[in-house]
């Protein structure tokens, strides 16, 4: 337990995966003023809010941290898959560009442009 307490942003991920995502939104917003600056807890943020199906504030959250770590893919598809979901082809597209252009081959970036044709 004491990592979980030195480790706050572990502590988050645990609720997560363990399913406790009413705690885990209300832990996170109390890290919020400590942590905001943190692209890993602005990811984890959004990811938490992507599991949630609330996309506006999983893209508020993937903007967060893509404008600390803006070479950061795994954040690209997420948020490229939530712009997909609210079938936003232009937001989708702008970011499998971005992932394209870090990674020319990335092969989620090629599946997701896939999917993108029939929306």
């Amino acid at each position: 337990m004491v990592g979980l307490v030195l480790y706050p942003k572990r502590r988050l991920r645990k609720l997560m995966t363990q399913g406790d995502y009413a705690e885990a939104v209300d832990y996170g917003y109390s890290l919020e003023p400590k942590f905001s600056g943190d692209a890993d807890f602005n990811f984890i943020m959004g990811s938490l809010f992507y599991i949630l199906a609330d996309a506006p504030n999983a893209i508020k959250y993937f903007d967060a941290a893509l404008k600390i770590d803006s070479k950061d893919i795994e954040t690209w598809m997420l948020k490229a898959n939530v712009h997909l979901h609210l079938k936003e082809k232009e937001e989708v597209l702008e970011c499998c560009n971005r992932i394209l252009d870090i990674e020319s081959e990335h092969a989620g970036a090629q599946e997701l442009l896939e999917k993108l044709r029939d929306v």
